[in-house]
């Protein structure tokens, strides 16, 4: 150290030098020496004259190149549905011998919370979903979105929760009158009835 410093300098010098060593200290361990040949291994061999380090640096680049090639012709936006997993609604109707039967057309669906009532009819190749908000629920979802989606869509730790889902993971969907009900058709299919033995009513909320 240089005597000619003052003190002040001196114990700025003491602090910067703790300083350095605290941040050496937060630094994670170096690498083993099985972890360096793993990652020794995945480079691409050196070229002549080619440093390890320059090695590095084209396999970085190499690597951005492809995931670039593999990403560009995914669609710039992914549109995803937030939704706000309500309840589960439950079968009212004993199933048949068919494969993921509707419910009696005359015996809706109710949620256990009895909040909703819900209406499943096939007709002409078409499900007729029927939607109403019971009690004070009529108010609280009036004029407002809701859906339906698979209980297999969602965790149930997500109650009341939003969760985003792909457009096609919500397979109905209504715009509540100022009375609470609403109606929608869907495709008549095995994987929308599937998706009915357990579904879950939802609402649907756009992005701020």
């Amino acid at each position: 150290m240089n005597p000619s410093n003052s003190p002040y300098d001196r114990d700025q010098a003491f602090w910067n030098r703790i300083l350095y060593l605290l941040e050496l200290a937060a630094l994670p361990p170096p690498l083993s020496d099985r972890e360096a040949e793993e990652f020794l291994a995945q480079l691409p061999p050196q070229r002549d004259g080619e440093t390890l380090f320059e090695c590095i640096l084209r396999a970085a680049d190499e690597w951005d190149r492809a995931r670039e090639s593999v990403t560009k012709d995914l669609p710039d936006n992914v549109i995803y549905v937030n939704f706000r997993p309500l309840i589960a609604i439950q079968r009212l109707a004993a199933d048949s011998g068919e494969v993921a039967p509707l419910p009696d057309p005359g015996r809706p669906l109710e949620s256990a919370d009895g909040r909703f009532r819900l209406w499943m009819t096939a007709v002409n190749g078409q499900i007729q979903l029927t939607l109403e908000a019971l009690g004070f629920a009529s108010e609280e979802f009036a004029g407002r979105r809701l859906g339906l989606a698979s209980a297999g869509a969602w965790s149930e730790q997500a109650t009341d929760q939003i969760v985003q889902l792909s457009p096609d993971a919500v397979i109905a969907e209504w715009a509540l009158n100022e009375d609470g009900d609403g109606a929608c058709e869907i495709l008549d299919s095995l994987e929308t009835r599937q998706a009915l033995l357990h579904p879950v009513i939802g609402l649907i909320e756009d992005d701020e």
